[in-house]
């Protein structure tokens, strides 16, 4: 092989490297996003069933207060 050869041969060996992890970077960037997301969706879903909650209570304790509204002290 001349100087030339392996030049170029280094090259595309070198090149097929960083090609490799760019696409193992964007796989790990795309695996990250879905985590976010998925992790957004979660806190989501548990803040709208603490909200759920929240308002149960408060009809439970309306209901209560009601109830003892309507005895005449």
């Amino acid at each position: 092989m001349t100087g030339i050869e392996e030049a170029v041969g280094t090259a595309v060996v070198v090149t097929a490297g960083v090609v490799a992890v760019a696409e193992g970077i964007n796989q790990t960037v795309k695996l990250m996003n879905e985590t976010v997301n998925t992790a957004d969706d979660m806190f989501t879903t548990m803040g709208n069933m603490a909200e759920d909650f929240g308002s149960s209570v408060n009809d439970f304790c309306n209901e209560v207060s009601s109830f003892f509204d309507s005895f005449s002290w």
